[in-house]
């Protein structure tokens, strides 16, 4: 399986975050710092890092070993993914050419933090359903 790269902002939207409360808590050194794009300076997180992220996020300890309170994004249900029906996702999911049973789809939300959006919670289940397999 090929690494994965994701910028700043694809990865607050997977954690469910916004981008200026990410940087804080960056500088407070909850999350690791990103790798930098050699050719512009960009900040990037791999696969490894990216898990590293959620980890923080579910157990609401920072990387340096204090604990970190997350607010939701405005307008977001306090749990999207509880109760989500299994046809959605699965639907959503097979239109991105994963084809995955309940089973796994039980599976892969263990490893995704709570209260994403719909969007957030399907790119979320896509790449764990893609890196279990």
């Amino acid at each position: 399986m090929r690494e994965r790269f994701v910028s700043v902002s694809e990865l607050c939207q997977i954690l469910g975050i916004s981008v200026s409360r990410f940087y804080k808590l960056l500088h407070a050194g909850s999350f690791p710092e990103p790798l930098r794009n050699p050719a512009n300076g960009r900040p990037y997180f791999n696969t490894a890092m990216m898990t590293e992220c959620q980890e923080i996020v579910r157990s609401r300890v920072g990387k340096n070993g204090l604990p970190v309170s997350f607010n939701r994004k405005p307008g977001q249900a306090k749990s999207q993914a509880k109760g989500r029906k299994h046809e959605d996702l699965i639907a959503a999911l097979a239109s991105l050419g994963v084809h995955a049973t309940p089973a796994q789809i039980d599976v892969a939300m263990t490893t995704v933090p709570e209260g994403l959006g719909e969007p957030e919670l399907i790119k979320a289940l896509f790449l764990a359903l893609k890196k279990a397999s």
